[in-house]
């Protein structure tokens, strides 16, 4: 795994004990081999998967790594230039919550979502991005798409399936007086996470290149039985969408009494104009799970 210059092995000494050589071995300095240890493999950096401009000459990809003795994790966004393998940092290393989805916005404008808000750069080196997008909840898992300049993402929402009303459902729950809970079915709490009635919905928005909007996203789920069942596991598991952006296919595990138990997962196709469209179910001749959708 390399980054900016600098290699990192892994390797297995003869005596069976792993280790890492971890300084400057691109700059010809003296290698030095030290143990790899917890600390020095929760510092390694984490390269993310690059994203290609459509030229096909640079590449976004992003880097974040962990601090031990500060308990403090970081990332930042760097360029790479495909002919020449350099690679530049554009963001100043960020702290706490990573930057994420990588996106190429125009020719020479790259894009990237942290705390939950879309950014624009401009592809300055070691420079701070413009606020390009929010909304009263964070976004995540996001893509672009030039032609239509409409950016699709996934958010938290109710089972109204409004972005703008969930503020209010969050202050319905906090002035609750008990903190009852009824189970009537399985999985109450998937792995570590307890069940709500907050569920990831798939939207679209038009965001044109103009600095700080908000609004007018369209919710591609709503015409889907809202789930109001907090114990249920229900969640986008991932989306592609088409090169021009007209529709997108989305994967959903469906709700029903066996879905503790059941691995039926499905993807539906849905256009992506008008928030009145019915998504298509393409999967209900299988019941096992469906994934990775992809357009021809």
């Amino acid at each position: 795994m390399a980054w900016l210059g600098s290699i990192c092995i892994l390797m297995v000494c003869a005596a069976g004990i792993p280790a890492a050589l971890a300084t400057d071995v691109g700059n010809g300095q003296n290698e030095i081999l030290r143990p790899l240890d917890s600390h020095l493999f929760h510092s390694l950096i984490r390269i993310g998967t690059p994203v290609v401009q459509p030229e096909h000459t640079l590449a976004l990809y992003t880097t974040s790594r962990y601090d031990p003795d500060l308990n403090k994790s970081y990332s930042r966004l760097l360029l790479l230039d495909a002919s020449s393998g350099e690679s530049t940092p554009l963001t100043p290393e960020m702290e706490g919550e990573r930057i994420s989805s990588p996106m190429w916005l125009d020719q020479d404008v790259a894009g990237y979502v942290f705390k939950g808000a879309l950014y624009q750069h401009n592809l300055a080196p070691n420079t701070n991005g413009t606020l390009l997008f929010n909304t009263t909840v964070g976004i995540s898992s996001a893509t672009y798409r030039q032609e239509t300049n409409t950016l699709f993402f996934t958010a938290d929402v109710f089972p109204d399936g409004n972005i703008s009303s969930v503020p209010e459902h969050k202050e319905q729950e906090r002035n609750r007086r008990d903190s009852a809970q009824v189970f009537d079915n399985l999985w109450a709490r998937h792995w570590n996470k307890w069940m709500t009635l907050e569920k990831p919905n798939l939207f679209a928005a038009n965001v044109p290149l103009v600095a700080n909007s908000s609004g007018g996203e369209i919710n591609l789920m709503r015409q889907l039985a809202p789930i109001k069942d907090p114990l249920l596991r229900w969640q986008v598991e991932g989306y592609t969408v088409s090169s021009g952006g007209e529709h997108a296919a989305f994967v959903v595990r469906n709700p029903g009494p066996d879905v503790a138990w059941s691995t039926n997962v499905d993807i539906y196709l849905v256009a992506c104009n008008s928030s009145s469209s019915q998504p298509k179910l393409l999967t209900d001749a299988y019941k096992g799970i469906a994934s990775n959708p992809t357009f021809s």
